[in-house]
């Protein structure tokens, strides 16, 4: 194929104006364009006509779906969301596969998005204490809401997420418990002295049951576990089985040798989890991140266990923090740059999935996360902000990524550095001691959601026109923004009368575009009861696109060796092969590449436009010339050009 660059397939007369656009010199003579420079007469008739109009900027689609939606209207550009179910991390507002419509957004704060098609706010932080708490476990009752927290120098029960009464359920002077457990009988507490202590949760006890851990380094934390039936500890590089016998018993306290010790006296267990078959273990040193697990054997009378054998490991420069399972086979893994889901296999290992709930920044080594599970979610807090994010384990929005969310956020500027739940509602601890949970009725003041970016698939500009967005009955008010390239806020409306069913169209206006995407952002403020707030079920944003029209000439050319003007003079331009010379020099620049530039000689400036050739058809109907040299070449040349600016 050709190139502007090279020689032309057939070469070209000298008296042939060069294929390089230039301003043509008239010189007297009847030039109506020039194509690539080179010189074209019209040739007008009624067959024939020269025309020029719009090219179309949406092409047809044909609407193959079942269903009705938006892909069966024509005109408007539309992007609807009516679910916010499938959680954050969404930087697109765009379906996914076979999914025609989108449930996910980019980030949120304060609103529950839990409910499909349904979008309203959290019920509100609530400070429960202001100082002196170090951990919290529920205490897994059929009715109650009771809470145990680990304190300096205590273990205290909160009745009823913190509206009942208090009562110290033990006082230990000079000890620290920054980790507790519970069950429905009793307390376990991890003390900063190296042992574990306990006793029943329903009773005020002076003489708790205490076991030493064997060896163990009272510079690392111990964490301890429920699991399997049995409380499981780990300090540093061991583990540990704590074999009680009667909890919260009197008597002297009793040692407990580790079951396990890992090879590298630098490694250190961080955490500990049920999982099929066994029990996990999380932990990092020398570079290295591993999942461990340690296996029941239940063939003889007593159960014996095995040794730790590695399930996972986690890339080099990445550590595992904490580890919480869910329904049977899948486990969360916190670590120091986000969240993985690994599921458990026949073998017993793990295969874990991609990042996601990524951190902008690796968690520092001074942070203290927490992770939990309950029901179908996990709840966790980083140790460095005042948020705690849900994910829900049913819904797998990608290979291995899981919807998640914000979920609460504190009332006061303390990181949260624990975490439980009861009930859908999260009891976090405060890094000042405080406790933190969600009440029971009322709602947070003011909350928001804000979707992916609006782009429709191209990277074209759009000129975004009008929002509109579907409600409830109106209790309270819901404010509209948008977001452009820059990511600047523009207020469009704030609706706010009440019991309002149907919500005015916000008009965007020329506010926002051409661009190329816009992202919505919904505020939602609770009604004066403090109980009633918005509930939102979507909204549709329409656009045009704001492609730069393009337009389509048709130009009928004479083409042939000697042509005459209007008068019937002959141009004196013509010479035996200019016909060919000129048709083989659009088809050279065709094959090319197609893009010339158009000048129109009826003008006294002659008019450049570039173009692309789309198509180019020869009609030849008599001898191109009298004395039929060159086979009497000679017709009329029909360019269909498209303007490219």
């Amino acid at each position: 194929m050709a190139d502007v660059t090279e020689r032309l397939p057939y070469a070209i007369s000298r008296k042939l104006q060069s294929t390089v656009d230039q301003v043509a010199a008239r010189n007297g003579r009847h030039i109506d364009y020039t194509v690539g420079g080179i010189p074209f007469r019209l040739r007008l008739a009624d067959d024939s006509p020269l025309t020029l109009e719009t090219a179309p900027v949406q092409k047809a689609q044909q609407d193959t779906e079942p269903e009705a939606g938006e892909q069966t209207l024509a005109g408007w550009w539309l992007r609807s969301q009516a679910s916010w179910h499938e959680g954050a991390g969404a930087k697109y507002a765009e379906s996914r596969g076979e999914v025609k419509e989108t449930s996910r957004f980019l980030d949120s704060l304060n609103v529950d998005p839990w409910t499909a098609g349904d979008l309203k706010l959290l019920r509100r932080a609530d400070s429960i204490a202001t100082s002196g708490n170090l951990s919290v476990a529920i205490v897994p009752t059929d009715t109650g809401n009771t809470i145990v927290t680990g304190q300096s120098g205590a273990v205290r029960k909160y009745t009823d997420l913190g509206a009942g009464p208090v009562a110290d359920l033990y006082i230990g002077a000079g000890v620290s418990f920054t980790n507790v457990v519970a069950t429905e009988v009793y307390w376990f507490a991890a003390g900063n002295d190296g042992r574990v202590y306990s006793g029943p949760t329903t009773a005020v006890t002076a003489a708790p049951s205490v076991w030493s851990l064997t060896g163990a380094n009272l510079a690392k934390p111990t964490r301890i576990f429920w699991a399997k039936h049995r409380l499981w500890a780990v300090n540093g590089h061991k583990i540990y089985d704590v074999n009680f016998q009667t909890p919260g018993t009197t008597g002297a306290p009793t040692a407990t040798a580790e079951v396990y010790k890992h090879p590298s006296a630098s490694w250190e267990y961080t955490d500990i989890c049920d999982a099929p078959g066994g029990v996990l273990f999380s932990g990092h040193g020398d570079g290295a991140s591993h999942l461990q697990r340690i296996t029941l054997n239940n063939d003889g009378s007593v159960p014996t266990l095995s040794g730790a054998t590695t399930t996972a490991i986690l890339p080099s420069d990445e550590k595992a923090l904490r580890i919480s399972s869910l329904t049977g086979s899948l486990v969360c893994i916190l670590t120091s740059k986000g969240v993985r889901v690994a599921a458990a296999q026949a073998s017993g290992e793990l295969v874990y999935g991609p990042l996601f709930l990524e951190r902008d920044v690796e968690l520092p080594p001074t942070a203290k996360p927490a992770l939990t599970a309950a029901g179908r979610f996990w709840w966790l807090v980083w140790g460095d902000s005042q948020a705690v994010y849900r994910i829900d384990s049913s819904i797998e929005v990608d290979e291995g990524v899981f919807a998640y969310a914000s979920d609460m956020n504190a009332p006061a500027a303390t990181p949260f550095v624990d975490v439980a739940v009861r009930g859908e509602r999260p009891v976090v601890v405060t890094s000042s001691g405080g406790l933190v949970c969600r009440h029971e009725t009322e709602l947070e003041a003011e909350g928001w959601i804000r979707s992916g970016r609006i782009r429709y698939r191209t990277e074209e500009p759009k000129l975004f026109q009008f929002v509109d967005v579907s409600a409830a009955p109106l209790q309270g008010a819901i404010t509209l923004d948008v977001l452009n390239e820059a990511d600047s806020e523009i207020r469009l409306i704030t609706w706010s009368k009440p019991g309002t069913g149907t919500l005015a169209t916000a008009s965007v206006g020329t506010e926002v575009g051409p661009v190329r995407f816009m992202s919505v952002k919904l505020t939602l403020t609770r009604a004066s009861d403090s109980i009633s707030g918005p509930v939102i079920h979507g909204w549709q944003v329409k656009a045009l696109p704001a492609v730069k029209t393009q337009r389509v000439y048709t130009l009928p050319l004479e083409c042939y060796d000697r042509e005459q003007w209007a008068s019937g003079q002959e141009d004196t331009d013509g010479y035996a092969g200019y016909a060919r010379d000129r048709y083989y020099g659009m088809r050279a620049a065709e094959d090319a590449g197609g893009v010339v530039v158009l000048r129109d000689y009826r003008f006294e400036s002659p008019v450049g436009e570039l173009c692309k050739i789309e198509g180019m058809r020869f009609i030849q109907t008599q001898p191109g010339s009298p004395d039929r040299l060159y086979g009497g070449f000679g017709g009329v040349l029909v360019l269909t050009l498209r303007t490219l600016t």
